[in-house]
């Protein structure tokens, strides 16, 4: 009799089969059967030894490989763990640092911007602008003269312009230039040119300072007339002329000192120059041309040079805040209509007997705190129009 191995049925093993549950016996199996657990414990424990050794083996090959490797590119061998884990730091850091670059455009790339539109601007001058604003004159001599905003080449484009540079070897900014460009904040004049033309920088409300180099001569009619922002500006010595309407409406300059150089400043040159209150008129100006300083409100004092023969009209109209003596200097032949009109402020003028001509209204507006001396004569000169005093309520005093 054996036991079923399936339901646990006893039976005649000469059956060979479970009469129950139908499983086959077979004795040879049977007798493998039993040995089997015992089998695969062994087995089992076979394999592992046999994967330890493999694992072994390949972990003792890759840190060879690795040794190997690092001495073959250091060039020098180094002793240590610590400088193969160096050299594999280094390289994955020169790896990093080469994906950085790929990723990442170099810092000239970055900066460099495309040319919008470009040519001539003089006989041997061009002209480059960038899509920043950035407009460079460059080239040998002088640049072209314009006779309308609408004729520089750059006109259609005006609104872009925001910094202009002239590089060495231009030797004059033409008339009519940069008029208009309202947006402009700065610019740069090399020590080549040597003159400034009409209108330059005519209405460029944004441009706050600006250097005139040492070879400049002459500064333009209406040069940076309009130029509402322009706080701060240098004129070298050297500048020998200054020309109409050159500053008008400079309404942020507060101060100007000009060089000694200058001879001639022409009329209405800081006209409406409201922020202005200091500037000092050279030696060598022999004239102050009509409305020189008409309508500048902050100016505090002046100084009229004794070479002066000449005060134009309204020359002085408007100076509020002008305060003290005023002596107009022996030699003055003629004061203009209106020169001094509404310059409440002034404590005084003398008058010398070489004024053989005085205009209407001089001192109109002024108030019986202020007084006027009259030099070397007890009554109007027969060239004096008979109203030059007219609405004036100061105090005249002849043959002072």
């Amino acid at each position: 009799m054996v036991k079923c191995r399936q339901c646990g049925n006893d039976f005649d093993e000469r059956y060979g089969i479970c009469p129950k549950c139908g499983w086959v016996y077979v004795p040879e199996v049977n007798q493998y059967r039993a040995e089997m657990p015992a089998a695969k414990k062994n087995s089992k424990a076979k394999l592992f030894v046999i994967i330890g050794i493999i694992a072994a083996v390949v972990i003792v090959g890759i840190i060879v490989g690795i040794i190997v490797a690092a001495s073959n590119s250091g060039g020098k061998s180094n002793k240590g763990g610590s400088d193969i884990f160096s050299s594999l730091k280094s390289n994955t850091e020169e790896s990093s640092r080469e994906e950085s670059s790929r990723e990442e455009p170099s810092k000239e790339e970055s900066v460099s911007a495309d040319i919008v539109d470009s040519g001539t601007c003089g006989d041997n001058v061009t002209w480059e602008l960038d899509e920043n604003g950035l407009l460079v004159i460059s080239g040998r001599g002088d640049m072209k003269d314009y006779s309308y905003t609408n004729d520089a080449p750059w006109s259609n484009k005006i609104r872009s312009i925001k910094t202009v540079v002239i590089q060495e070897g231009v030797t004059s900014i033409g008339d009519i230039s940069f008029s208009g460009c309202e947006r402009m904040t700065s610019i740069t004049i090399p020590d080549s040119v040597t003159g400034i033309g009409y209108g330059v920088f005519y209405k460029c409300s944004s441009l706050e300072e600006i250097t005139i180099p040492d070879g400049v001569e002459s500064i333009g009619k209406s040069s940076f007339s309009g130029c509402t922002s322009l706080k701060s500006i240098n004129i070298p010595d050297g500048v020998t002329s200054i020309g109409d309407e050159a500053f008008r409406d400079c309404r942020s300059l507060t101060d100007i000192t000009l060089p000694d150089s200058v001879t001639k400043i022409g009329s209405s040159a800081f006209s409406g120059c409201t922020d202005l209150a200091s500037i000092n008129i050279p030696d060598g100006v022999t004239e102050i041309e009509s409305s020189l300083f008409n309508g500048c409100g902050s100016l505090t004092g002046i100084n009229i040079p004794d070479g002066v023969t000449k005060v134009g009209g309204s020359a002085f109209s408007g100076c509020k805040s002008l305060k003290g003596v005023i002596n107009i200097p022996d030699g003055a032949a003629e004061i203009g209509e209106y020169a001094f009109k509404d310059c409440g402020n002034i404590t005084s003028v003398t008058i010398p007997y070489s004024v053989a001509k005085m205009g209407a209204d001089v001192f109109g507006g002024w108030t019986s705190s202020q007084t006027i001396f009259v030099k070397g004569r007890s009554g109007s000169a027969t060239r004096w129009n008979v109203m030059w005093n007219r609405k004036c309520g100061a105090k005249v005093v002849w043959n002072a």
